[in-house]
């Protein structure tokens, strides 16, 4: 895991640092920013690789809720801990999606509950999202249950989520090859799609969120049936 944290006072900067290393295995990195500047400079760049972000409210430039909104705009994987001084903030948090808000003067005891509790929600998100390399761009976290469907023309591969289409030009079973078969099943030589969003089915197709329509092919017709009948009994 990758975990930033965001605090314009060097001592407690320091402290946090700490005492979330002591949770962390050889493979993890921590990285400390006492500027908001320099902070989203390095979050802007390694968005993706960003898991969790302890940050600070009370910051000079901005409000530390106002960082998180930018923050998972970017990564809506990424996990937040809210880490301040000021009680009164605790209403305000609730704006922004985030694991845990924190006083400083409990960190003692609450900051390790939060790590935790951050650290699982993001081993259960890996097991339920794919990165992918945008057509031309960066690198973008996709979670499984937002994906309405994929389509490969010639080289490029269209992946239509719920609140965005993203091109890219990673062969689907290349990158869904965790998920082929479960989440994302083909129904066409050129379609894969997520029983989930299936609204309606027929012998000749599919009818998906946003009432997007895809044939199914002969050769195909068994599996899409047979993994909207498990996604029926079971879920995904």
């Amino acid at each position: 895991m990758k975990i930033a944290v965001l605090d314009d006072e060097a001592n407690h900067l320091e402290v946090t640092s700490r005492m979330i290393k002591q949770y962390l295995t050889e493979e993890d990195s921590i990285y400390g920013f006492e500027t908001i500047e320099k902070f989203e400079e390095f979050f802007n760049a390694n968005s993706v690789l960003i898991d969790i972000v302890v940050l600070d409210i009370c910051l000079p430039e901005s409000n530390g809720i106002e960082v998180a909104k930018r923050l998972r705009e970017v990564n809506s994987r990424c996990r937040i801990i809210y880490l301040t001084n000021y009680l009164e903030f605790a209403t305000e948090v609730y704006e922004t999606d985030h694991t845990f808000f924190v006083l400083k003067t409990d960190a003692v005891e609450k900051l390790p509950i939060a790590f935790e509790k951050a650290k699982n929600q993001i081993e259960k998100l890996r097991k339920e999202s794919v990165s992918i390399k945008r057509l031309h761009g960066k690198r973008v976290v996709l979670f499984l249950n937002d994906i309405i469907c994929v389509e490969r023309i010639k080289r490029r591969t269209i992946i239509y989520t719920v609140d965005d289409v993203v091109e890219t030009l990673e062969n689907p079973e290349d990158a869904f090859a965790d998920f082929i078969g479960m989440s994302i099943v083909r129904c066409h030589r050129s379609f894969w799609i997520n029983p989930a969003h299936i609204l309606n089915i027929s012998k000749s197709e599919v009818i998906l969120t946003g009432d997007k329509k895809i044939a199914i092919g002969r050769s195909y017709s068994n599996e899409v049936k047979h993994s909207f009948a498990n996604y029926i009994a079971v879920g995904f």
